[in-house]
């Protein structure tokens, strides 16, 4: 009862917490296609048995590069494998934005570097905790030049060298 002799019923509710982090696990297996080159498959285990999952994301280099939503458990991101660092050749279609560089290489020879590369992936469930887990992708099988024919290639626009209309010589730095 309050002051002004107000009866109220008294109401009860309860209040659940998730403090639980999700577990989460990443895998991966490369594979190549003869269109496309090196292709690497993260597969990434999710759960959270509290308030279930609603999304994780991949990052390569730190760099968040897809994310995926559901339930779960199992998320999938295909990664076309590029470490390409140089790029001489013939080329054709340039298209050169503030984020990309696209052509069609006619012939092109490129180098990739061998480093290998840090793939990260984080669930996150519905209550915001996050889990994450981690590999180091080695690069493919094969030689470390490889020679282009009519393939239509996206880099990023931070190159030093020369992009020109029909001829292209220069180092990227992948992103």
């Amino acid at each position: 009862m309050d002051y002004a002799g107000n009866v109220e019923t008294k109401n009860s509710f309860y209040v659940s917490l998730d403090g639980t982090i999700p577990e989460v696990c990443m895998t991966y297996e490369m594979d190549y296609d003869k269109n496309i080159g090196w292709i690497c498959i993260y597969t990434t285990t999710a759960q959270d048995k509290t308030s279930g999952m609603d999304y994780v994301e991949f990052y390569r280099d730190e760099i968040l590069k897809e994310t995926v939503y559901g339930p779960g458990p199992e998320y999938e991101w295909i990664w076309e494998y590029s470490n390409v660092t140089h790029i001489k050749g013939l080329i054709r279609n340039r298209k050169i934005s503030e984020e990309n560089v696209e052509f069609k290489a006619i012939i092109i020879k490129t180098e990739e570097s061998l480093g290998k590369i840090t793939h990260l992936t984080c669930g996150y469930d519905k209550a915001g905790n996050r889990g994450c887990d981690a590999v180091l992708t080695p690069p493919p099988p094969g030689p470390v030049y490889w020679i282009l024919l009519f393939k239509r290639l996206t880099l990023p626009n931070n190159y030093t060298g020369y992009v020109g209309l029909f001829f292209i010589d220069a180092t990227f730095y992948t992103n």
